[in-house]
């Protein structure tokens, strides 16, 4: 073959060739949710009923527990039923708690719009009993059982069953817990801001009562410092629960005891009624 024959060889020749394009695990699922959350399912410890789940059986069903569907109150929602509006990504078993991650499907906007809001806050597990012992003071310790799914609802039977984080995009896990997103924040971090704001209105008051009296107070001590009795402040405390949250947060604030005595005159004269004191 010639040079020339060899180079028109060349450029008559093609072929073709089937590219795939393999999406990721997180593409897939970032097509099929609208968002995220994470929270508690179920603990050991006895339920508003008086019962109790032991712990091997929550070890054991959070083996199993991906893929799980997640439902609306049980599937009792008269307008939506049995349908499933998302499922569980991953489950374990960890410090006494049974914690799951889980997505929500698009077509259920609602349902994530009321996940963000706090009104679906509350987690409740459902399935089959199969084995369960009577306790001496009432209720029963479930000790087999089958979790089948997980629901969402306003208010569970366990208190510590709650969603903890929810995300309006993909999540990423670092050191197994969810990082959290720029667009939401967790149900406590919402109820703290709520916290700092309504503690920013109490020291907005305390300044217009504390201006007049330390200006006093300074021309007291300026006329006899030495011949005054040593005062130690008291603690003024201000509590207040942090709604969304599992505890309470108390702030203290030094202020003197005449202080405390002319807020609470004030509040009385206006009815006002704070946040604790």
């Amino acid at each position: 073959m010639t040079g020339c024959e060899e180079l028109m060889s060349r450029d008559s020749f093609s072929a073709i060739v089937d590219v795939w394009v393999e999406k990721s695990a997180e593409d897939l699922e970032a097509e099929e949710f609208i968002g995220y959350f994470e929270g508690v399912a179920s603990t050991p410890a006895f339920d508003l009923e008086g019962d109790r789940f032991s712990e091997d059986v929550l070890r054991r069903n959070a083996e199993r527990l991906s893929d799980k569907p997640i439902l609306l109150i049980h599937g009792r929602d008269p307008s939506l039923g049995p349908v499933a509006v998302g499922r569980i990504l991953e489950a374990r078993y960890v410090n006494g708690k049974l914690r799951i991650k889980a997505g929500i499907y698009k077509s259920f906007e609602e349902v994530w719009r009321k996940v963000k809001e706090g009104l679906l806050k509350a987690l409740s597990i459902g399935g089959l009993v199969k084995v369960f012992r009577r306790l001496p003071g009432g209720g029963r310790e479930i000790t087999d059982a089958e979790i089948t799914e997980v629901s969402l609802t306003p208010r569970g039977l366990n208190p510590e069953a709650k969603i903890i984080y929810a995300f309006g995009k993909s999540y990423k896990i670092q050191d197994g817990l969810l990082a959290e997103s720029s667009e939401a924040l967790s149900s406590s971090e919402r109820g703290l801001l709520e916290a700092v704001s309504r503690l920013g209105a109490e020291l907005a008051e305390l300044k217009t009562v504390l201006g007049p009296l330390l200006a006093a107070k300074s021309a007291d001590l300026g006329r006899g410092a030495a011949s005054q009795p040593e005062r130690r402040p008291k603690a003024l405390a201000s509590r207040f629960e942090v709604r969304g949250g599992s505890a309470e947060w108390g702030l203290f604030t030094p202020v003197f005891d005449d202080v405390w005595r002319r807020i609470s005159a004030r509040r009385a004269s206006q009815s006002y009624k704070g946040s604790g004191g």
